[in-house]
């Protein structure tokens, strides 16, 4: 497993936004280790949190419940999740059938 993260800046925002990518699984072990991140987050000024899966192949249940759970402890801060993922992907199909979309922002890129 690999989790990379890092921080950026976007024109208009003085904050930084933090970025949890370059992933290929959300399962039991990339959950824990984005609910690490998360909290180191939280002591942080960040606007906006990434969690940008458009690489991800596997999905299971443990590794998509911890992005509802990151997006309700983010709820309870000042920041804001953003969920990144590929149209046509595993990921898109676990988007529609929980109706992620409804309550939590994301950013859908092209298909590969």
């Amino acid at each position: 497993m690999s989790i990379r993260t890092g921080r950026f800046k976007t024109p208009g925002n003085k904050k930084e936004h933090f970025s949890i990518n370059h992933f290929t699984k959300l399962t039991g072990e990339e959950a824990s280790a984005i609910r690490k991140e998360i909290a180191e987050c939280l002591l942080a000024d960040y606007d906006t949190v990434y969690v940008d899966a458009k690489e991800v192949k596997d999905v299971d249940l443990s590794g998509f419940n911890e992005i509802i759970h990151t997006n309700y402890t983010l709820q309870n801060t000042h920041m804001k999740l953003v969920f990144v993922y590929r149209k046509n992907s595993v990921v898109e199909k676990w988007v529609k059938i929980t109706g992620l979309e409804k309550f939590v922002t994301t950013a859908i890129l092209p298909a590969q």
